[in-house]
């Protein structure tokens, strides 16, 4: 597994169990470059998991992928998705769409798209 670089599983119906999954696979030290797991309504705790692993293990990641993860339920996801993308100095791609991010959350983001210099386009 450690020469795994990127794991697509999109609108599998993974659910948050499955995002714990994913979340300790990376803890298994796979350095992965591109994730998706858009459509599998994940949810803000196992996304809040996730986000640790790949900050942990994953540092490499150039496309990350989470739409339609019911994201965004709780306003602490926006500065946790902040603070991850300080971590992520290659990330070329984030996707959020389909989520619920708004008002603190929503700000959170966006602060820290701009507070990290992420290029966009």
């Amino acid at each position: 597994l450690a020469s795994l670089k990127s794991l697509k599983l999109a609108c599998n119906q993974l659910g948050p169990a499955g995002g714990w999954l994913v979340a300790e696979l990376l803890e298994a030290k796979v350095a992965l470059r591109e994730l998706d797991l858009s459509g599998n309504l994940v949810g803000d705790r196992a996304c809040q998991e996730l986000f640790s692993a790949i900050s942990l293990f994953s540092r490499g990641i150039t496309d990350l992928r989470l739409a339609g993860n019911q994201i965004g339920q709780n306003d602490s996801i926006g500065e946790s998705i902040a603070i991850l993308l300080m971590d992520l100095k290659e990330l070329q791609t984030l996707d959020l769409h389909w989520n619920q991010l708004h008002g603190v959350g929503g700000s959170s983001v966006c602060q820290g798209i701009c507070t990290n210099n992420i290029d966009i386009g």
